[in-house]
């Protein structure tokens, strides 16, 4: 007989995933951003699947007993999506140097979105700047409040689809065998052709 999830150990996993959730827009931006066949789901899928998944922690919450198979469905929902906390397989985890890369892409990421916002000020346009709505989160896509509401916001998706970019080897090097070089914040980005998937 499989043992009980405790309290402890299915609160500690699904926080992880409400906190991923927290930057869900910034996650769904990745996904469509990214080259085709990067990602195994679409937009719709990842809208339905995040549904599927809070109601799911909900259950979990409420009726113990149900919790391993829970647990099992809400990582198969979420396993294709950006920066799944939970990601199972090679390629999860960043070195010291992709960490640093991440912080400097960061900051000049916060540096470019308050140029932006500033250049939109002097237009009286800010009204143009709006938030991505989300059916997942019943929200409509409206201005932002202010400038570092707006800035929070892109520097979140820049960092998301820079760490993208890292997890799946399109920023860092190679030698001719395909070996991965030790990896330096100069190393060019190379984004691949997309490729249709297959029908």
């Amino acid at each position: 007989m499989v043992e009980e999830i405790t309290d402890e150990k299915w609160q500690a996993w699904t926080n992880a995933v409400l906190e991923w959730g927290e930057d869900y827009d910034s996650h769904l931006e990745t996904l469509e951003n990214a080259p085709e066949g990067q990602f195994d789901i679409d937009a719709e899928e990842m809208e339905d699947n995040w549904d599927s998944i809070q109601k799911d922690i909900g259950r979990g919450n409420r009726q113990p007993h149900r919790r391993n198979k829970l647990k099992d469905r809400i990582q198969k929902a979420g396993n294709e999506f950006p920066n799944w906390p939970h990601r199972r397989g090679a390629g999860s985890s960043l070195s010291v140097e992709q960490q640093a890369a991440l912080e400097k892409v960061e900051a000049i990421a916060q540096l470019e979105a308050k140029a932006r916002y500033q250049v939109y000020v002097e237009n009286n346009a800010t009204h143009l700047l709006v938030k991505r709505a989300s059916s997942a989160n019943k929200t409509e896509g409206v201005a932002y409040e202010n400038e570092a509401e707006f800035v929070e916001a892109q520097v979140k998706s820049v960092k998301a689809q820079y760490r993208g970019f890292l997890r799946d080897g399109i920023w860092g090097q190679t030698d001719e065998e395909g070996n991965t070089l030790p990896f330096a914040f100069e190393q060019p980005i190379v984004r691949p052709i997309p490729t249709k998937k297959e029908d």
